[in-house]
C-alpha cells in the first residue's frame, strides 16, 4: 500500500495510531504561569509532564485554540 496525505491521520498509518491527545486547560495554565509558577510544578497539577506544558505554552503564545 502506497501512503499518501489521503489515507494518512495523525500519528501514523493506521486510522486511530498514534498516543491519545492530552487535555489540559490553556487559560488555567496561562493564569499559574502568571502567577510565577514553573512549568514542572504546573505539570504536576495537571498530572501531565512538563513537555506537554511548553507545548501548551507555545500553543498560548502563538494564538492556537483547541
Amino acid at each position: 500500500m502506497r501512503y499518501n496525505e489521503e489515507n494518512l491521520t495523525h500519528g501514523g498509518a493506521r486510522r486511530g495510531a498514534g498516543r491519545p491527545a492530552t487535555s489540559v486547560d490553556k487559560r488555567r495554565v496561562e493564569v499559574l504561569m502568571n502567577e510565577g509558577l514553573s512549568m514542572r510544578v504546573i505539570a504536576e497539577r495537571f498530572g501531565v509532564t512538563a513537555a506537554v506544558i511548553k507545548r501548551v505554552i507555545r500553543e498560548i503564545k502563538n494564538g492556537q485554540t483547541k
